[in-house]
């Protein structure tokens, strides 16, 4: 497949370690609905748990252009490091609280911004790290890697939750989360950047 014979000439040593990076978020990067099953262990009933997805939804919408203008402000790069964070503090909240229908709306509501930006802040990386003739094969290369890498981590997750506790589960995303800020922020630095992501390719 053509996708694998244009792998080498895409995979240089900047995208490459991107695609690392984004690996280790993936990894234990969780899918919505156990955010919503954590709503309910909250205390928000049956009834109510399709607002709380409203919420979460409200907020991915309403994150994009807000996104978008701070990462044209301080790189692209920058602000998905911010896009981390939001999952690192909503996976702590998810961790520290025990009740609350109010927190489980507010938890909500920050991943909700996390996954308004998120995909949007690495795929917007990319075309800065690889040929302009290549980005097709690049962004293949990306969304293979995030739908591999989201079966392992909600199966992990998922066994984590069932066998273990919730607890168990959200701590295993934090550390992978945590990991990835570690490791962006030390890329970014590494490349040298002091405003976006056009500087790394150029």
């Amino acid at each position: 497949m053509s996708i694998f014979k244009n792998a080498g000439k895409v995979l240089n040593r900047k995208f490459t370690t991107f695609l690392i990076v984004i690996g280790i978020s993936a990894i234990g990067a969780y899918n919505f609905s156990f955010v919503l099953v954590k709503a309910n262990a909250l205390g928000v009933d049956q009834a109510t748990v399709p607002l709380v997805y409203a919420i979460l939804n409200v907020a991915t919408v309403v994150a994009g252009l807000p996104a978008g203008l701070l990462a044209d402000r301080i790189g692209k790069d920058k602000a998905l490091i911010g896009a981390f964070g939001l999952f690192a503090l909503s996976t702590v909240a998810s961790i520290l609280t025990t009740s609350g229908v109010v927190l489980a709306f507010g938890i909500a509501f920050i991943y909700g911004l996390y996954l308004g930006t998120s995909d949007t802040m690495q795929r917007a990386v990319i075309p800065f790290l690889t040929a302009g003739e290549l980005k097709g094969t690049a962004y293949a290369l990306y969304y293979l890697l995030l739908g591999a890498c989201s079966l392992v981590a909600n199966f992990l997750f998922g066994a984590l939750w069932d066998q273990v506790s919730s607890t168990a589960a959200f701590s295993y995303s934090l550390v992978t989360s945590l990991a990835a800020v570690v490791g962006l922020t030390v890329l970014t630095f590494s490349w040298g950047k002091t405003r976006s992501a056009v500087s790394v390719a150029n």
